[in-house]
């Protein structure tokens, strides 16, 4: 996944000489990058301030050569946000924070959306979950637990005691594709608007303490993305545009993005089927989270264990439990997936970090009595769980060849179940490879 690149190092050469001498005695020439100029800058959003379940957008300018690139990987999106609780009251140990399984700041948002010049790069339905499924799954958990619990409050909170409101100063790198991508996007070429949607105050924040309060509403405020531009010289802008002009030539982005999709399981269900039209050309990866309904509904919590929406397995772990996707009637894994060490190696193998020791998950086996201290414990609602997915890459080799995953116009999901179920939103992700393509006057398409 482009999101977050793994580097692998490359297969021995066939046919090297016996003998060589070690590149560390010898004298080595690496050219020099051309002389640029970069900005951090601030964008303020277009629509100002929103309220629960409004909409906020900003429109990056592009088209002219002083936009130069947007450097990959340094865009966020800064803001503050102040909740309201349901009435003043409660104790000194109340706490509000956000309300998915990381309580990253990305709870905020229901749905993301990229376009350029009227082309929709990226849409991902329910960012909110999939944020945190990367987190959770394909990062380093010292990372989410340090310098994410600082950008994003994730694993943690603001304590806000006996009063009505609580305030977060936040910033968000946000999962994507085309920003977060190897290569620096050519706003010279053209702009880019962002969208985000955002979801209820219940979808977004949940409190816990003594006699806790639902959060009723909130409002986002000084919102702005901060983003790095590189700005090489005009004449050589310009003469990328000229060339490309003349001979025909595009410029391309491969990259990942996520398709969301979103069902439910209903209590007692011993099975869950899915189905749905992909016409993909290249599918890497499909990841599904279970979430309780009554979580997802609840807005505070009791006591002061943290309330949040957890993946939950929804089943005893049994050898007659079976996770299946099948992608144009072939089936992903041939071998049934089971168990709670098979499911994790699975989901493992989806987000590339299979056996990567810099890539770990956030939980751990344990029983614990505080539910969110416990990942896979006996329990089918009362625990936190990693979340299901399978592999349908062909190849790694994404920094040198494009759509490594498998063609797919259909994509069939079929799990049966243990015990005896809650009811549960399930949410799919479908990661497949694309490639943007941008023309010398700024025309944009997509490959995928």
């Amino acid at each position: 996944m482009s999101n977050f690149p793994h580097n692998y190092s490359s297969p021995t050469k066939q046919g090297v000489p016996d003998v060589v001498i070690p590149s560390s005695l010898m004298s080595q020439r690496v050219p020099k990058a051309i002389p640029t100029r970069n900005q951090v800058l601030s964008l303020a959003s277009q629509s100002g301030s929103a309220n629960a379940s409004g909409t906020i957008n900003f429109q990056i300018p592009g088209g002219q050569n002083q936009n130069g690139f947007l450097r990959a990987g340094s865009l966020f999106w800064r803001g503050k946000v102040v909740v309201t609780l349901n009435a003043v009251g409660g104790n000194a140990d109340n706490v509000t924070q956000f309300s998915n399984e990381t309580l990253s700041a990305a709870s905020l948002i229901n749905r993301f959306q990229l376009n350029a010049n009227g082309v929709n790069l990226e849409t991902i339905s329910k960012y909110d979950v999939y944020h945190a499924i990367l987190q959770s799954q394909a990062m380093n958990p010292n990372y989410v637990d340090k310098d994410s619990s600082i950008a994003e409050y994730c694993n943690s909170g603001v304590t806000s005691g006996t009063a009505q409101t609580a305030t977060f100063n936040f910033c968000i790198p946000l999962c994507s594709g085309v920003l977060s991508n190897e290569k620096s996007f050519p706003l010279f070429l053209s702009g880019l608007y962002l969208q985000f949607d955002l979801n209820s105050a219940i979808g977004a924040f949940k409190t816990r303490g003594t006699a806790s309060e639902d959060p009723v509403s909130y409002v986002c405020s000084e919102n702005e993305l901060v983003y790095e531009i590189i700005q090489p010289d005009f004449s050589l802008l310009q003469g990328m545009r000229e060339q490309m002009s003349s001979s025909g030539r595009l410029f391309e982005m491969p990259c990942s993005t996520a398709l969301g999709l979103q069902s439910n399981i209903a209590a007692a269900a011993t099975s869950f089927s899915y189905n749905v039209g992909l016409n993909l050309a290249s599918v890497s990866a499909m990841l599904m989270a279970e979430i309780q309904t009554s979580k997802e509904a609840l807005g505070k919590g009791a006591t002061s264990a943290v309330v949040r929406n957890s993946f939950i397995r929804n089943s005893s772990e049994s050898t007659t439990v079976s996770r299946k996707y099948f992608l144009d009637s072939k089936q992903l894994c041939s071998y049934n997936v089971s168990m709670d060490s098979q499911n994790l190696l699975e989901c493992q193998r989806a987000l590339s970090a299979l056996l990567d020791p810099q890539i770990t998950t956030l939980g751990a086996r344990a029983v614990a009595t505080n539910e969110q201290d416990s990942y896979t414990a006996s329990g089918i609602a009362t625990q936190r769980f990693y979340v299901s997915g399978q592999s349908a890459r062909r190849f790694n080799e994404a920094d040198s060849i494009a759509m490594c995953g498998t063609p797919a116009n259909t994509l069939v999901i079929q799990n049966t179940k243990d015990g005896v179920t809650i009811a549960s939103s399930v949410y799919i992700y479908v990661i497949y490879d694309q490639v943007v393509v941008i023309s010398a006057d700024g025309s944009v398409a997509v490959a995928k």
